[in-house]
């Protein structure tokens, strides 16, 4: 089970009113064609992110910055392997970044290397990056953490249809 503050908004007398984000896990309570047929469909998924995930690189001593050692990165798409984000950093494609994800259910902490690099918009020089991540090595934890966020998401996707 596990519940976090997703925001805040405000209500009709204008009160400020907290919003969770929480669910509840049940286990064996599939049939074991059924819980394959999950687990299949757990490692596979590719899922778009739709309130909005953010996290940072963890930048080393050897990494050149200006000033900060943690830079803000959005999460648009997430697996099991790896994600897209968007960001105002340009990592070098290739490198290997150690990388902290707040999700709903934890913090993903891994290293991460870059595959792919692009501007944003071109045009108007945003600054802002897309970046293609490949997740590496996932401690059990880690691995743990995000089966159940893409989990999560997938359920509440289903359950929106």
């Amino acid at each position: 089970m596990w519940c976090g503050l997703r925001g805040t908004r405000k209500a009709e007398d204008d009160e400020v009113v907290p919003l969770y984000h929480a669910g509840i896990r049940f286990d064996d309570v599939l049939t074991p064609l059924s819980a394959s047929l999950r687990q299949m469909i757990e490692e596979s998924a590719i899922v778009g992110v739709a309130p909005r995930i953010f996290g940072r690189f963890k930048l080393g001593p050897e990494t050149s910055v200006t000033v900060q050692s943690a830079v803000d990165l959005e999460v648009r798409k997430l697996s099991m392997t790896g994600m897209e984000v968007e960001s105002e950093f340009s990592p070098d494609p290739g490198a290997e970044l150690p990388l902290e994800v707040g999700l709903a259910n934890g913090l993903l902490s891994c290293e991460a290397t870059v595959k792919k690099v692009e501007p944003i918009d071109r045009r108007r020089q945003s600054g802002r990056h897309h970046i293609v991540l490949a997740l590496n090595d996932l401690s059990d934890e880690a691995r743990a953490t995000l089966e159940g966020f893409i989990a999560f998401l997938v359920n509440a996707e289903s359950d929106n249809e």
